[in-house]
Order: C-alpha cells, then sequence, then structure tokens
C-alpha cells in the first residue's frame, strides 16, 4: 500500500510541474476507485483532498484542479488513463 501511495504522490508531481505554468495547476491522479480494492484508491484520493483543503486548494500560490481517473484495477486501462492525462487534459 505504501508503494501505490508513494508511486500516486511521484505521479501527482510529476504531471503538474508541466501544467505549472498556467494559472490553475492541474493534477492527474490515476488509481483503483472501483472493484474490491477500491478502498486504497479512495483512501488515497480521500487523503490527497484532505492535503489540498489543509493547503486552501492551493500551491505556490495557485489554484489546484485534479483530474481523476478510475483505472479499475487493470493495467491497461491505467496507461491509457495516464496518457490521455498527459496529453490532453
Amino acid at each position: 500500500m505504501r508503494t501505490a501511495f508513494w508511486l500516486a504522490g511521484a505521479t501527482a508531481l510529476a504531471l503538474a510541474g508541466p501544467a505549472y505554468a498556467g494559472d490553475t495547476i492541474k493534477i492527474g491522479f490515476v488509481s483503483t476507485f472501483s472493484g474490491p480494492t477500491a478502498v486504497i484508491g479512495n483512501d488515497m484520493r480521500n487523503s490527497f483532498e484532505l492535503a489540498l483543503d489543509h493547503l486552501g486548494r492551493k500551491m505556490g500560490g495557485k489554484p489546484v484542479e485534479v483530474i481523476y481517473e478510475d483505472d479499475g484495477q487493470k493495467p491497461d486501462v491505467g496507461k491509457q488513463k495516464t496518457e490521455k492525462l498527459v496529453q490532453s487534459d
């Protein structure tokens, strides 16, 4: 579970970097939000939302928008969702 948490955090930071140039920081968050292990993904999402609330939903003084994607616990779907976030969202 710790590995998944740190992987999600690293992904969020990696995706936030290029998006920082605009007025809003967009963070893509891909995890499992459905299926038998959804509790882990939902806990990570809730933790991330709590941290954002603690920061006033801002990073570096800029508003933050989080785009959540559900991979359904399928690596190929997770790859597609991540590519979508990087290329278009």
